[in-house]
């Protein structure tokens, strides 16, 4: 070796044992700046729950990279074998090999919720995985990479498009599971019971409601986040230090003493309790009759029964008893009782949202009153919207034009606007499928205003970020269009202004007005149908303007807000008006749309919508977000007596429902909900009209 080769190696020497020094000097500075890092806490409290991840990645060094890239082509190999279960053991792996690069676990949850998903057969199957896809994110992917805009935006996703949207087959058994979770969690929302509150009004009752669960005592340290060390079965998602901080309270403790009698405890022994034995309406909303009448009629039964042995008949009896006993417990309305039972369900459903769901039940207030919106947690938009809204507080783009950032809040008016139209959220339970109850969705108005701020804060976004002018954005024809179907529905339901009459956010001709606003935050409509005075005519001429396009669901969601608002107002209020002013609009509506639409598309005769209409709001209230009594329910059937006509197919169809009504409240039936005059003809006519169906016609050969 020559005497240059030799000083070309000391050179080398003395270079790597600057960088070395450097490094260790630079390495002091930065281990210090982690330590304290926001990231570095979160990071820490998952590495200590998942102490494995920790030694895959300091344990394979360098050869870390080509054990991963083996493991991604074996994960893909099994799931193209249709292994799913290997592939999905494979990509566990590969998360924990490489915990830190956010693609890993976007591409293995989309993986899991939309590849795997639509491969299985039964809807446990499919459920399975794309729950299994949600956790994946949720639970590991953003804690361990909590400024990570892409994991939030793909869990919103997931939430907006797999659970709430209907690209897949199977949505509907998604969203009843999702629902099924949310609401022995939270219970189901209040609703206007007298539908008079103003939306803005309704909207505050909604979030005033929530509000105990934000304020409950919760822990948020990120290392206590998740199930607690040392706790099992219900109570192991419950923080010890926080339940014994509740129970500190001598009225609480004192409830909670009276309820251990019967094995409930503070956790979620008592949300079940709740559940089944409530009489408030956040978990009645779900049952056709209320658990005290479904007892009642139990023990009747029971003691009626000549088959069954007497000790059986003794045990079942003495069962019930305690049943009620605990019923009673539940419901008890004193002062204390309730105020105990009130900061329990507080904090039970605070401490499972945080630990269980991964969700801060202070930011879910915070988008409520942000948004002034009414979120029923039950329905999954409001989740897509709540893991977009923290994706941008959790990780702001330092350039706000970033098309993550974009894209986000994209989501964020594409969920108001999708609540917009199934927000309102009406559940049934189902004893043979507990885990699948009935679902059903329909517009909800209390939207409105939210959606239209979203729209216009979006649209001045662009407006800095491009310079097009307002009313040239590339949302602004989309917005148009939206204002213009509220319009319709809000005129449909009678909101055309104010109780002072005023044009008021949440009111008809507010937004008529903005739509014609000649400023330059406003669209300056004008001519033809825009120069109408009445509102009310312009959602006419514009249902008959639009009549090549127009969609019957459309007409079909118009009447039935206007004649659930003039079966109501007839019924609960004697308002004879208002009904006859319902219901010329609905008929009003019904004629322009007839008129012009093709035979295959024309609408059942307005009568028969009318029945239909009223037979479901009878039937299903809730589902028109309305909570009517038994004897409400009588109220509105009885002053219809008028319509014998729309009275014979109400009482066709829920004649059998009538009479378990009436024997659960000890009413008369014929009292209650009479059979109207002409009920024997109508009933003989649909038996000549079935016997004359050519499938029930006898064979001429």
């Amino acid at each position: 070796m020559g005497k240059y080769d030799r000083i070309i190696q000391l050179a080398l020497l003395l270079v790597a044992a600057g960088l070395l020094t450097t490094a260790g000097i630079l390495q002091t500075n930065i281990q210090n700046r982690a330590e304290t890092s926001e990231t570095s806490l979160q990071n820490t409290a998952v590495l200590e729950a998942n102490p494995e991840i920790a030694l895959l990645t300091t344990a394979f060094g360098g050869l870390r990279v080509l054990g991963a890239n083996y493991l991604w082509i074996r994960s893909q190999a099994e799931h193209n074998a249709g292994r799913h279960y290997d592939a999905y053991q494979l990509a566990e792996l590969i998360c924990e090999l490489q915990p830190y690069f956010p693609g890993v676990w976007s591409f293995q949850s989309w993986n899991m919720a939309w590849n795997i998903s639509v491969k299985m057969h039964t809807r446990e199957q499919r459920w399975h995985w794309i729950y299994s896809g949600v956790k994946l994110l949720r639970d590991r992917g953003i804690p361990l990479n909590p400024k990570s805009l892409e994991l939030y935006k793909e869990l919103a996703w997931i939430f907006f498009s797999k659970i709430g949207g209907q690209v897949d087959d199977m949505h509907l058994s998604y969203k009843q599971r999702w629902a099924g979770m949310m609401q022995r969690l939270l219970g189901a929302p209040p609703v206007d019971l007298e539908l008079n509150r103003t939306l803005a009004s309704d909207t505050e009752v909604v979030i005033e409601t929530f509000r105990p669960i934000a304020e409950a005592p919760l822990d948020k340290d990120p290392r206590l986040q998740g199930s607690q060390p040392g706790r099992e079965g219900p109570a192991m998602y419950i923080q010890k230090t926080k339940q014994d901080e509740l129970l500190a309270d001598p009225k609480i403790r004192a409830y909670a003493e009276k309820l251990a009698k019967f094995n409930v405890a503070v956790d979620e022994t008592l949300l079940d309790a709740y559940n089944y034995l409530s009489l408030d309406f956040a978990a009645q909303a779900v049952r056709v009759l209320p658990p005290n009448i479904i007892l009642q009629r139990q023990k009747e039964l029971i003691q009626a029964s000549t088959k069954l042995p007497a000790e059986k008949v003794a045990a079942a009896l003495a069962r019930l008893g305690r049943e009620e006993e605990l019923l009673t417990l539940i419901n008890a309305d004193d002062e204390d009782s309730k105020y105990a039972r009130g900061k329990m369900l507080a904090f039970l459903r605070a401490q499972i949202l945080w630990n269980n769901y991964r969700l801060d039940p202070a930011y879910m207030l915070e988008l409520m009153e942000n948004y002034q919106a009414p979120f029923d947690w039950r329905h999954a938009m409001p989740h897509a919207l709540y893991w977009s809204s923290l994706g941008m507080k959790a990780a702001p783009p330092e350039d706000p034009s970033q098309i993550q950032s974009l894209n986000n809040q994209r989501n964020i008016l594409n969920a108001l606007k999708n609540l917009s139209s199934t927000g309102l959220v009406n559940l049934q339970f189902r004893p043979e499928q507990p885990d699948y109850p009935d679902f059903y969705e329909s517009a909800d108005l209390r939207y409105i205003e939210p959606t239209h701020r979203q729209h216009v804060e979006f649209i001045e976004r662009l407006e800095k970020l491009t310079g097009e002018p307002f009313r040239e954005s590339s949302l602004a024809s989309g917005h148009k269009n939206y204002l213009i179907e509220a319009i319709n529905l809000l005129v449909a339901d009678g909101r055309i202004v104010g109780p002072d009459g005023k044009a008021i956010p949440g009111t008809a001709q507010y937004y008529y007005n903005y739509l014609k606003d000649e400023s330059e935050k406003g669209y300056a409509m004008k001519g033809g149908k825009w120069d109408h005075v009445s509102v009310e005519d312009f959602v006419i001429q514009n249902l008959q303007d639009e009549k090549r396009n127009l969609r019957s669901v459309v007409v079909q969601q118009l009447l039935q807000y206007s004649l659930k608002r003039a079966f109501l107002a007839r019924g609960l209020r004697g308002d004879e008006t208002l009904y006859k002013n319902r219901l010329g609009y609905a008929r009003r509506i019904a004629e322009s749309y007839q008129a012009e639409a093709v035979e295959r598309l024309k609408l059942p005769p307005f009568t028969k919508i009318a029945s239909q209409l009223l037979t479901f709001l009878l039937e299903r209230p809730r589902a028109l977000g309305a909570d009517l009594s038994i004897s409400q329910r009588s109220d509105i059937y009885l002053s219809m007596r008028d319509q014998p006509e729309i009275l014979v197919r109400v009482y066709h169809r829920l004649e059998g429902l009538f009479q378990m009504f009436c024997r659960a409240e000890g009413l008369d039936p014929k009292v209650a909900f009479p059979p109207p005059p002409g009920l024997k003809a109508f009933r003989e006519e649909l038996r000549t009209k079935f016997q004359r169906r050519p499938e029930n016609m006898e064979n001429p050969r």
